[in-house]
């Protein structure tokens, strides 16, 4: 293998080859990824079933921040829990009804986790935080972001 390292800073597209870096499973922004694609999936289908249809929703980031451990002899104690934060624009309620999206995303993060690590029991361990910015924007109907009902986001979607 031939290695090259340059001092300067260069375009990567002037450069002779692509880089890339690659993150087993048990990494934490590898976990992270998983959590988000595993939550967008799990609101898709709850949305489904409850409604007919899937709302807009954005998981624009899960970050997860890890734990503070004093470790001694025969066991540990945890100082500062794991706390995992989603990001992003998740349609919260159609019309009356709620969505769970905290319930959600707390299922996702405790089964992606327990299952990539093992098996093993994080959740005593663990803080979850949301962070959710449905808003309004001017690309869409604000019934895109805030729907009045099922019927009503359908309409918004099949007209965009």
């Amino acid at each position: 293998m031939k290695i090259t390292i340059q001092q300067a800073c260069v375009s990567p597209d002037a450069l002779p080859f692509d880089a890339a870096e690659r993150k087993g499973i048990g990494h934490p922004d590898s976990l992270a990824d998983l959590v988000a694609d595993t939550f967008s999936l799990r609101y898709s289908s709850w949305c489904l079933r409850q409604f007919g249809i899937v709302p807009n929703h954005w998981v624009d980031k899960v970050n997860l921040v890890g734990a503070v451990a004093e470790v001694g002899f025969g066991g540990y104690e945890i100082r500062k829990p794991v706390d995992c934060y989603l990001f992003g624009k998740v349609t919260d309620q159609i019309g009356a009804t709620p969505v769970p999206v905290e319930t959600i995303f707390h299922d996702t993060v405790s089964t992606v986790l327990a299952t990539a690590l093992g098996g093993r029991r994080i959740l005593d361990h663990l803080r979850l935080h949301i962070n959710n910015t449905p808003g309004f924007a001017v690309d869409h109907a604000a019934e895109f972001y805030v729907p009045t009902g099922p019927a009503n986001l359908a309409g918004v979607l099949a007209s965009e």
